[in-house]
């Protein structure tokens, strides 16, 4: 059986807005929190670094 991921959102007194990330196992019903990013819930988007050029004295 697959497990469904959720997010709730949060509102915290101190942080304000914040997710909380979990899964429900379906047989059980249980919920347990996860790393979002271990998960595949969500992905880091890697951005290639500029070309870094040297400013020249004319």
């Amino acid at each position: 059986m697959e497990k469904e991921f959720f997010v709730a959102a949060i509102d915290h007194p101190k942080f304000g807005k914040v997710y909380r990330f979990f899964e429900v196992d379906p047989a059980t019903g249980e919920e347990q929190a996860i790393d979002p990013f271990d998960s595949g819930m969500v992905k880091l988007y890697h951005e290639t670094p500029p070309d870094v050029y040297g400013i020249l004295k004319m």
